[in-house]
């Protein structure tokens, strides 16, 4: 071609459209721009607002240089993208992997969620505004909003029906059904349909952009590192059991704290061989106590959770019915020996013992999953409000009795998954009998 439009030379057109032409053109210091050409119908006085305050800049978005008028018809210059938009992607290629999507999206998200930053609304979010770089980043094309009532909420609702085609090769409009998701490629996880499903549907699901980054970032995530076939995983969990013989051993001076951790490392190994040991039998096997002490570390094991949670006891069987207040008088007389008062009981129903015992362990339980929650909160995997949300949610399905362990909570949840639960729960208990710190980081960080 070679001719002028204003003081870029143009080389050849690459697309056109019913309201424009574009052409690929090159500047005075032979830099190659983009450069589109308007019908003489079309107001792009937004478009020059915009490049005068020259207020947007990211790394997704499309930088725009210049504006003007050539043979009566409006332009503007824009950097120049080597590469495909997504409609072309899709016609040549078909459909986008569920993975290289939702990463699209994230980053044309955050592109809008940093507009959002500056008050400004982008307002026609499609396909054919998207462009795809040779290398793989998406770029997004803004010349300000065509929708009068453009909001963020309306970008969301775009950004969806993009997303639902870039998956689907379907583009959803309003005056249409829209199938779902699985109904078009039924490889795609339910936690991206949610999403898709949230991002379309012009409710208060998603108000803001953010909120939407929160949760692509949560299904890249799960999408990356899908659950791993079953196995047997070469890790040992001290149970809570080892947990409780340890810290009686520690308390009654039996051995000393380093003697535990070589305890411990020696359980760990031996389980790792196919010998399963508690820990005052290992302890035993390693000269450290005799068999007469580890019978009776068993023997005070419950009379020192009764001691741990004593300010629980008796609150407990009184609103719970399990004793009678003529025998919770009684039972405070000997509370330095419950269990040998318990045992003593022999008119007590051997359902109520048992009752008795399953609240000590839901005790032990919740001060473990306090535990838990505290690391997962420091290691950014929750926020503040997420974890009392789930330790409220987990206490009221422990009264139903829908879950033994906030772990199971969790990982059915799809907060952690099942091997990132078990590395966390074996530091929780490792730092419970040596009182270290909890050393424990998630394959990555969500947010």
């Amino acid at each position: 071609m070679g001719y002028k439009v204003g003081d870029y030379t143009v080389v050849e057109k690459i697309n056109s459209s019913e309201t424009a032409d574009i052409f690929k053109a090159y500047d005075s210091n032979n830099n190659p721009v983009a450069i589109k050409i308007f019908t003489p119908s079309t107001d792009i006085k937004s478009v020059k607002n915009q490049i005068r305050q020259n207020i947007v800049y990211h790394r997704n978005l499309v930088d725009l240089y210049a504006a003007g008028v050539f043979n009566e018809r409006e332009y503007f210059v824009a950097q120049f993208i080597d590469g495909m938009t997504i409609t072309d992607r899709i016609t040549t290629r078909g459909v986008y992997k569920e993975l290289y999507a939702l990463k699209i999206i994230l980053q044309i998200a955050s592109a809008l969620e940093y507009m959002a930053s500056l008050n400004v609304i982008h307002g026609n979010i499609n396909p054919d505004h998207i462009m795809i770089t040779i290398d793989g980043k998406p770029m997004l094309l803004y010349i300000a909003p065509y929708e009068e009532n453009a909001s963020q909420k309306s970008d969301i609702v775009d950004l969806g029906i993009t997303f639902y085609y870039m998956l689907t090769g379907f583009l959803p409009s309003e005056s249409n059904q829209v199938p779902h998701i699985q109904q078009k490629n039924a490889q795609i996880s339910d936690q991206t349909c949610h999403i898709i499903d949230a991002m379309m549907q012009k409710n208060n699901t998603y108000q803001y952009v953010s909120q939407v980054i929160k949760d692509l970032k949560r299904s890249v995530f799960r999408v990356e590192r899908p659950p791993t076939p079953k196995r047997e995983l070469q890790l040992f969990i001290p149970s809570q059991n080892d947990v409780v013989l340890s810290q009686i051993a520690i308390h009654n001076k039996l051995v000393l704290l380093s003697q535990i951790e070589v305890s411990l490392d020696r359980q760990e190994s031996l389980y790792l061989m196919g010998v399963k040991l508690n820990i005052s039998e290992v302890m035993v096997e390693q000269c450290m106590i005799t068999y007469q002490q580890k019978n009776l570390l068993d023997k005070a094991k419950l009379q020192f959770l009764l001691n741990r949670f004593a300010t629980y006891f008796f609150p407990i069987c009184a609103t719970k019915n399990l004793l009678s207040k003529q025998q919770i008088d009684n039972a405070k007389k000997h509370k330095n020996n419950l269990v040998s008062w318990l045992l003593s009981q022999k008119e007590m129903a051997e359902n109520i013992q048992k009752e008795i015992y399953a609240y000590m362990k839901y005790y032990i339980n919740n001060e473990e999953g306090k535990v838990i929650l505290k690391v997962l909160l420091q290691n950014r995997v929750l926020n503040q409000s997420e974890s009392e949300k789930i330790s409220r949610m987990y206490l009221n399905a422990i009264e139903m009795a829908k879950y033994c362990c906030l772990g199971q909570f969790l990982i059915e949840k799809n907060f952690l998954c099942e091997e990132e639960f078990k590395k966390l729960l074996r530091s929780v208990r490792r730092s419970a009998i040596t009182g270290q710190e909890v050393i424990w980081s998630p394959f990555q960080k969500i947010r």
